[in-house]
């Protein structure tokens, strides 16, 4: 997983979802005495095509001749398997960055509670993997061209939010103040579903 993440620094094109995710997170807490939960759930809705973003900067960094070659040494379904750990372990970061940072600045109108905490980053990385299951299933070498994988990671989003699913029953729940856990579960279990789903897709493009 570790070769992954250096090409991805070596390539830089972490820079632009890392500098989306920061501006986010200024527009969102521009203001003092935010809304704990609320405040969550929009930054974690938001994760969703930064971490998309993200994925696609790392999957598609990658030369496709270096993947074949490491698919000849290590195994297909293992060299892909790494790709998209490596994408969840830096998007998982920004969950914690987007957690940790406001709560460390005293953005909110209380200081969040243990189970704030839990709860805000749970949200994160479900909605984190969502993203990285959707760009997954859309970059290389499932989805030749860059455009039209972007294009479908869009659709696949507007199709989300109008029929209510995850990520945007989760950001209902912690919007209501409401329970959490059929949400955080649902978002969750959608995430995993994609990612599988991506490996599936990887491995049978070849």
């Amino acid at each position: 997983m570790t070769v992954w993440l250096v090409v991805l620094a070596r390539s830089a094109r972490f820079l632009g979802p890392l500098a989306a995710l920061l501006l986010l997170l200024l527009l969102v807490y521009l203001y003092e005495d935010n809304p704990v939960r609320d405040s969550y759930g929009s930054t974690a809705l938001y994760l969703v095509p930064i971490a998309a973003w993200m994925t696609l900067a790392l999957l598609d960094a990658t030369d496709p001749q270096v993947r074949e070659l490491a698919a000849v040494r290590r195994g297909r379904l293992r060299t892909d398997t790494e790709r998209v750990a490596a994408a969840l372990a830096v998007v998982a970061a920004l969950a914690v960055l987007a957690v940790a940072a406001p709560a460390a600045a005293g953005a909110f109108e209380r200081a969040p509670t243990a189970g704030d905490l839990a709860v805000g980053l749970l949200a994160h990385l479900a909605c984190g993997a969502i993203g990285v299951g959707l760009a997954a299933c859309a970059a290389r070498p499932v989805v030749a061209r860059p455009a039209v994988g972007a294009a479908a990671i869009a659709g696949a989003l507007l199709v989300l939010v109008v029929l209510g699913a995850p990520p945007m029953s989760l950001l209902d729940a912690l919007h209501d103040d409401g329970p959490t856990a059929g949400p955080l579960i649902a978002a969750g279990a959608l995430g995993a579903a994609l990612v599988a789903a991506a490996l599936a897709l990887m491995g049978r493009r070849e």
